[in-house]
């Protein structure tokens, strides 16, 4: 497979990948087969949902509070710097981890569990909670849905 980009006089700036097979017919005449595939729109949509996920990741460093986002399955998709430091915890030992695992399961707290248990019941997807948290005790917990990625 080639990536070939390309300004076409009639129809613009095209990305195209391009591939080829040789292929041998029975009087010894060789072809080459060519498949022309148009990755334009592909494209642009991969840098468009890059340019997205990139803004989120800064939207989601900058809150002030602990954040945490959960798939749907509870397993932690990652937290903000601020969640990291307040539990002195990396992510390493947090992404991809259940919730209730975190910190030798000190996060498997029954209220906890309930709310999370409903909110992914009624949602299935994955979903963001913002923790406030003085002194370090649990106040309040508030999940948000958002589209699977």
């Amino acid at each position: 497979d080639y990536r070939v980009e390309h300004e076409f006089d009639r129809i613009g700036r095209r990305v195209m990948r391009l591939s080829a097979k040789r292929m041998s017919g029975a009087d010894d005449h060789v072809s080459i087969l060519i498949a022309f595939a148009d990755e334009t729109e592909r494209e642009s949509q991969k840098v468009e949902i890059e340019g997205r996920v990139e803004f989120a990741d800064k939207l989601i460093d900058c809150v002030r509070e602990g954040l945490i986002i959960l798939h749907w399955d509870l397993r932690v998709h990652s937290a903000n710097q601020i969640f990291y430091d307040m539990f002195k915890v990396d992510k390493i030992a947090t992404e991809g981890h259940l919730v209730y695992d975190l910190g030798d399961g000190q996060w498997n707290i029954p209220e906890l569990r309930h709310l999370l248990e409903t909110c992914c019941r009624e949602i299935r997807r994955s979903m963001i909670m913002k923790l406030n948290i003085p002194s370090k005790a649990l106040v309040a917990a508030s999940c948000y849905s958002m589209a699977a990625a």
